[in-house]
């Protein structure tokens, strides 16, 4: 089915910029990137605590949008990544005994989510640039 389609449009009785149906892998097509990798860090010492996450997502088409040049649109790659710092007060701090701060940034280098013919894929990317957190938590 999918092949006469093809031989159609080689034919000439389809658009030549007509997207059609993917007859091989949907790898690194239409959302579905052929890499996505995650990985994160944590370092402790004492009270103090360090981490940082980082994630990663390769390139891919977007058949149903072309380019000026009739071909797929390519949705750029991206990497971001987090960052945190933490304290945790001992049980001889009085007050603050049990309590933790922690201060971070969330997506470090301020990445902006590649373009897409609807704006961003929203199932591979965040629409908010860098933001700081501040973090307090007691327990009794």
């Amino acid at each position: 089915m999918v092949e006469s389609l093809f031989a159609a449009r080689e034919a000439g009785q389809i658009n030549a910029n007509t997207p059609l149906p993917i007859s091989q892998t949907l790898l690194a097509r239409n959302g579905r990137p052929e890499w996505r990798v995650t990985g994160s860090f944590t370092w402790s010492q004492g009270p103090w605590q360090v981490g940082a996450f980082t994630q990663y997502n390769s390139a891919v088409t977007e058949t149903g949008f072309l380019s000026a040049q009739g071909d797929p649109w390519q949705v750029d790659s991206q990497i971001t990544g987090n960052l945190y710092g933490q304290y945790e007060f001992g049980d001889n701090a009085g007050f603050a005994s049990g309590t933790t701060v922690r201060l971070g940034a969330r997506n470090i280098t301020d990445e902006q989510p590649p373009l897409t013919s609807s704006g961003y894929l929203g199932a591979l990317y965040n629409p908010y640039g860098r933001y700081w957190y501040a973090n307090i938590s007691k327990t009794f």
